[in-house]
């Protein structure tokens, strides 16, 4: 199945946010905004993640839906759907911090999540 919109174009709508005169400037303000996978295009992940952080500083809620660990693990909420894929997901496995989704047993996600986030504590980012 083909994206419904190309890398270009969600990096388009992402950069958008910015504006002439600063993030959110052609958007009306405060609202909810859905970024569908953003990081299909690695390169721009920390870009990205800036732009969302000042959407959420200014007031936005932004629901992303994302595979990336790294961005997961800096989200305030995380829905895990699954448990797998296709005809066997689409459930709610669990909902919560990164830590908490890390911590629940059966979550796919959350295996992989405690590894990312054992990786980046701030004790190993000081080392």
């Amino acid at each position: 199945m083909k994206p419904l919109l190309a890398k270009s174009a969600i990096l388009r709508i992402l950069w958008g946010y910015l504006g002439e005169s600063g993030l959110g400037s052609g958007f009306g303000g405060v609202g909810v905004h859905l970024i569908p996978v953003p990081s299909t295009i690695l390169r721009v992940v920390h870009h990205m993640m800036d732009v969302i952080q000042r959407l959420v500083d200014k007031g936005n809620s932004v629901l992303v839906i994302e595979h990336n660990l790294d961005v997961i693990r800096c989200s305030d909420w995380i829905i895990d759907l699954g448990p797998d894929g296709g005809d066997k997901g689409g459930e709610i496995v669990v909902t919560g911090t990164p830590e908490e989704v890390a911590a629940h047993p059966t979550s796919h996600t959350g295996r992989y999540l405690k590894q990312v986030l054992e990786q980046h504590t701030p004790q190993a980012l000081v080392a």
